[in-house]
């Protein structure tokens, strides 16, 4: 950095014959322009002017301190400016960066004072000239932290004062995710929409506008492949459909906010936000256990359970309840339907045996609902044939009639039995006289 020779001006001062001059009111000095617009990145050069305006006369000094950040900016030169170089008069001009312990921070201080009886100058004009370099990107405040002019009796011009900020290849505004909140737990129904909503971001380049994109993903590092992304989105909230998502899933959102001229990007303070979707939905796939398929089922102790899979709740709070529906028809129609249970909330259920048919092929399913009223059948359908043990021609007794059927068919050329496993007594898989003397015995107590 470039400065002049450091003089105390306060000493120099000290050893001038002053006159009285009136000074004017509300003045000002000011660095031109006010704000600086660097999209070129670290490296560019521009120029500050330290100017007072037409509302100063009488003006012999200047002293202006600015913030002045050495990390984003440096001084490539400093000089005074001509209403005091071109003045005609005896000129002292001082710049240095100095750490200030008053304000805490590092400071660009410049100053300039006329030597004469009646060295006195008139605004507006330009008092001092700064080159300055940009460092890294950020927003440079080279607000103005201390000031005076003084006239010829070095009485204080009463005035005011305004800085600079210079933008750096800077992003958007710093803006926040708003909805859903860090860690939400989203209900609702399916096809029901999650809107995500954030703060509004602007630039500070004038013309430029700010669009967004807006990143779910089922990962923090958001490097799932199976993402959504929204982008070019110019309001600050968007609506999908939670059939997009994974019922039971955590997920993680973001958002970024773009600068359509310069690309400056800016990302949501905090990074991103976490929700887990628990829509209530339709219960969850769930599957007959009891009767198998194509089996044949004795009722004559009482009657038969069935027996199927929990189906659990998706959503906190939900609860699922099971229906258990008969037909006699594969085609399981609500016409063909033979019995139906109530609503029960196990799986599992003993249907008694007067509500059982036998002999013939019967087809069942379930039916879980939820409390939102949404509902899934089975997975599959089963086909079961019921019986009486010992009970020959289906009246679900046993008496002489099923002897005399057994007779008939044994020895007669009889029907017969509908399954045969209902009277076959000894279970070795065939019927014959043995199994027809087990039955004589049953019936008359041999």
């Amino acid at each position: 950095m470039r400065t002049g020779r450091l003089i105390p001006i306060a000493l120099i001062l000290s050893t001038l014959v002053i006159a009285s001059v009136c000074s004017v009111s509300a003045a000002e000095i000011f660095a031109d322009p006010d704000t600086v617009y660097i999209t070129t990145g670290p490296g560019t050069e521009f120029e500050l002017e330290i100017e007072v305006d037409a509302a100063t006369t009488g003006l012999r000094l200047f002293q202006i301190v600015m913030a002045f950040d050495t990390t984003l900016l440096d001084t490539t030169y400093t000089e005074l400016g001509p209403l005091f170089s071109e003045s005609g008069e005896v000129f002292v001009f001082n710049s240095f960066i100095v750490e200030d312990t008053i304000f805490g921070s590092t400071v660009l201080r410049l100053e300039g004072l006329l030597f004469g009886a009646s060295a006195v100058v008139d605004g507006p004009g330009v008092v001092a000239r700064v080159g300055l370099e940009a460092l890294a990107e950020g927003v440079a405040d080279m607000s103005v932290v201390e000031h005076v002019i003084t006239d010829i009796s070095n009485d204080t011009i009463p005035s005011n004062a305004r800085g600079s900020f210079v933008y750096i290849n800077t992003p958007p505004d710093p803006f926040d995710l708003l909805e859903p909140v860090d860690g939400a737990d989203i209900g609702g129904n399916p096809g029901d929409s999650i809107e995500f909503e954030w703060s509004a971001s602007g630039s500070p380049y004038p013309g430029e506008m700010v669009s967004y994109s807006l990143e779910i993903n089922e990962t923090a590092d958001f490097s799932a492949p199976n993402a959504l992304e929204f982008s070019g989105l110019t309001f600050t909230n968007q609506k999908i459909s939670n059939l997009d998502l994974t019922n039971g899933q955590q997920y993680f959102w973001r958002v970024t906010a773009t600068g359509n001229l310069y690309g400056f990007e800016q990302a949501s303070t905090p990074a991103s936000h976490s929700f887990t979707l628990n829509a209530a939905g339709s219960p969850n796939d769930f599957d007959l256990l009891l009767p198998e398929q194509s089996t044949y089922v004795d009722i004559s102790s009482g009657g038969a359970l069935f027996d199927w899979q929990d189906s659990p709740p998706l959503a906190p709070g939900d609860s699922v309840l099971y229906k258990l529906a008969l037909y006699d028809d594969p085609s399981m129609q609500p016409a063909n339907m033979v019995w139906e249970s109530g609503d029960i909330n196990v799986s599992e259920l003993v249907v008694d045996e007067s509500n059982l048919p036998v002999r013939t092929w019967l087809y069942w399913e379930v039916t879980a609902e939820n409390t939102y009223g949404f509902t899934k059948k089975s997975l599959s359908n089963f086909d079961v044939m019921f019986y009486w043990f010992r009970d020959f021609n289906g009246d679900k007794t046993v008496n002489i009639q099923d002897l005399t059927l057994f007779v008939g068919y044994l020895f007669g050329g009889g029907a017969a039995p509908i399954p045969e496993v209902a009277v076959d007594l000894n279970s070795d898989g065939s019927l014959n006289i043995a199994d027809l003397t087990a039955l004589v015995n049953y019936l008359f107590g041999g």
